[in-house]
């Protein structure tokens, strides 16, 4: 009688300590997942000529190719001035320029003329007060000479205003 006993014993020994043993390794599991660092994220702003403006966070550095892919170019977008196979840089604002869009000084009379360049309220506001303030057409240094308006905001003008 007592090798059934101990026959019966050696059945519930396993059928508790197996239980045990996945509960176990289940939990050390799911707590090395939860550990597991962050992956890094990049972030690109994007303006201009494209369908998703603003920012666009990628879990990859991206090419230009492929940001351009990812925020939809406009078919009259101008990204003559891209090469294409280089990395997008992170820190700095892009902006996809146009094509063959343009605008003459003497016709520029409201914001919503300038808006599609991403110019910030304020620099636009001044742009037309000079605009009404001054009689003919300036050159590009009398504009480079307004307060606000630096070396990228010339820069975004000078692809779409003419100074004619």
């Amino acid at each position: 009688m007592k090798w059934p006993k101990l026959i019966k014993q050696m059945f519930w020994i396993p059928l508790v300590v197996i239980p045990l043993v996945i509960v176990y390794f289940y939990k050390q599991e799911n707590t090395n997942e939860s550990f597991k660092p962050k992956s890094e994220s990049f972030t690109y702003s994007v303006s201009g000529a494209i369908t998703f403006e603003g920012v666009h966070i990628s879990k990859n550095p991206l090419t230009y190719r492929q940001l351009f892919f990812a925020v939809k170019l406009l078919p009259n977008s101008d990204i003559s001035g891209f090469d294409l196979n280089t990395l997008a840089p992170l820190k700095s604002d892009i902006f996809v320029p146009y094509k063959n869009l343009s605008l003459k000084w003497n016709d520029l009379t409201s914001e919503k003329q300038l808006r599609h360049l991403n110019l910030p309220k304020r620099v636009i506001k001044t742009i037309l007060e000079y605009k009404n303030k001054k009689q003919g057409v300036p050159t590009w240094e009398d504009i480079a000479q307004i307060s606000g308006i630096g070396k990228s905001t010339l820069k975004k003008l000078q692809t779409f205003l003419l100074l004619e």
